[in-house]
């Protein structure tokens, strides 16, 4: 199993459209596609326009069908009941696995079994990179460094090279994820957060507490790094959005 590693601790984030019993994604080797899928039945894996070639995950995880007719696969969890004897119920263990394409694209996925329906999964390049608004003569292309040096520079409080502190709007503070800086170069933009924890139980954080908030644009965010994911009351942590201008 060969599975891409981060100098950082990436979680991107992803776009969802069901329509047909489908779930459609964008293409993006810069961040693992995280899915639901039925733990009973088989899921379809499918490429627009183009033909999986390679698919690399642990053996013993699930049962992998290919059709090489038509370049898809097809995938289910070894244990479609979900059921550990050690535990006495279902672990809903992540799947991670790492395929390829014909056309040289690499895509981490992370799918986690669940009590649903099957829904096939369709991924596509992003038409937006490959068509470029009219008077771009050049494919826009945001490189997997360009995202973790960014990243290190919002953890380090730096302003990058070619980019400029923006001017927040105080109305959209909201705890407890309060915006407190922002900065803009010319493909990209970060949010940074303070979050605190103003209860007694501890906070846990999750990718869709900042794919949800009115600062950043869903269909624009491509990466969230959270300094800790369960914050204990009293405490607070930082995370970092940085999204597509």
């Amino acid at each position: 199993m060969n599975l891409k590693k981060t100098t950082f601790l990436l979680t991107l984030s992803f776009l969802t459209t069901s329509a047909n019993a489908a779930i459609v994604r964008t293409l993006d080797d810069s961040r693992s596609i995280e899915i639901s899928i039925s733990k009973q039945n088989l899921t379809r894996i499918t490429v627009k326009d183009d033909r999986i070639a390679n698919v690399f995950g642990i053996t013993g995880e699930y049962v992998l069908e290919a059709d090489e007719e038509l370049g898809q696969v097809f995938i289910r969890p070894v244990d479609p009941g979900g059921f550990s004897s050690m535990t006495g119920h279902g672990t809903n263990k992540p799947i991670h696995l790492t395929l390829t394409t014909e056309k040289g694209h690499t895509q981490d996925l992370c799918l986690t079994p669940k009590d649903q329906p099957p829904e096939a999964l369709i991924l596509e390049e992003d038409k937006q990179e490959m068509f470029p608004s009219q008077g771009s003569m050049t494919r826009v292309f945001i490189a997997r460094d360009e995202i973790e040096d960014l990243v290190q520079a919002c953890q380090e409080m730096r302003i990058p090279l070619g980019y400029k502190v923006a001017t927040l709007d105080l109305k959209l503070f909201k705890s407890p994820h309060l915006l407190i800086r922002e900065i803009r170069g010319e493909k990209l933009r970060a949010l940074t957060y303070e979050v605190k924890n103003l209860s007694k139980l501890p906070l846990i954080l999750s990718e869709d507490n900042f794919t949800q908030i009115p600062h950043a644009k869903k269909s624009a965010i491509i990466a969230v790094w959270m300094g800790k994911r369960t914050i204990n009351p009293g405490d607070r942590s930082y995370v970092h959005v940085i999204a597509k201008l």
